[in-house]
């Protein structure tokens, strides 16, 4: 099974990992380009470009997913499957129908709960007593797609901060994927609408949201 894996940030980690352990061929990574970071803005490459290229796999860094360049790699590297792990940005109807299998995202939360960008921060604003991750197949809308698997619920705790919860999701997400693609890709799993009377959704969480209002009483007050 040809692989592309499209990830960014530290947590997409451990799901490439499981895919290159598997054996199957990942004939392609996609992730953000470098971005400028610190007082000096010095360009950084994301954490998945350091793990890829360490690995010696092949890295893409477009600044559009969907542009005609983009389509045409993804053409010539004829995946089977694409898998997204927080990529950051979305695809355009023509990567969705790219590979056969189809495109898959690894969403950390319950869908249809928490639909869109920030479902880790959603979940513990809310003070949510449980969370997981899904694995849904990707449709033009966001997070919509048919589920073809939902792990099982993790307790969010009064100490998670949305870097520990995040942390844990990523691995229970990597072993969800090592399970579901390989028994979906022999027929051994099938796929089942989300719930429309259950979707919440979330928004992006800004920088500037994460200040403290120093002169608002705690709970403990």
């Amino acid at each position: 099974m040809r692989i592309v894996f499209m990830g960014t940030p530290e947590w997409a980690i451990p799901t490439l990992r499981v895919l290159v352990e598997s054996g199957n061929p990942v004939v392609g990574v996609f992730t953000q380009p470098d971005r400028p970071v610190g007082r000096k803005q010095l360009l950084k490459p994301s954490p998945v470009r350091g793990w890829s290229e360490a690995q010696g796999l092949r890295v893409w860094t477009p600044e559009q997913a969907s542009s005609p360049e983009t389509l045409e790699t993804l053409s010539d590297l004829k995946p089977e499957v694409v898998l997204v792990c927080a990529y950051g940005q979305l695809l355009s109807q023509a990567v969705l129908e790219l590979p056969w299998l189809g495109c898959f995202n690894l969403h950390f939360s319950l869908l249809p709960r928490w639909r869109g960008a920030s479902p880790v921060q959603a979940a513990i604003l809310a003070g949510d007593p449980i969370t997981g991750v899904a694995l849904q197949k990707m449709v033009l809308k966001l997070d919509a797609g048919p589920l073809l698997c939902v792990s099982d619920s993790v307790p969010v705790t009064p100490e998670d901060t949305s870097e520990m919860l995040g942390a844990r999701l990523a691995e229970l997400g990597a072993k969800l994927v090592q399970v579901a693609l390989p028994r979906f890709a022999a027929d051994a799993l099938a796929l089942t609408p989300q719930d429309k009377s259950a979707v919440t959704n979330c928004r992006i969480i800004r920088k500037s949201q994460g200040g403290i209002d120093w002169c608002h009483e705690s709970a403990e007050q």
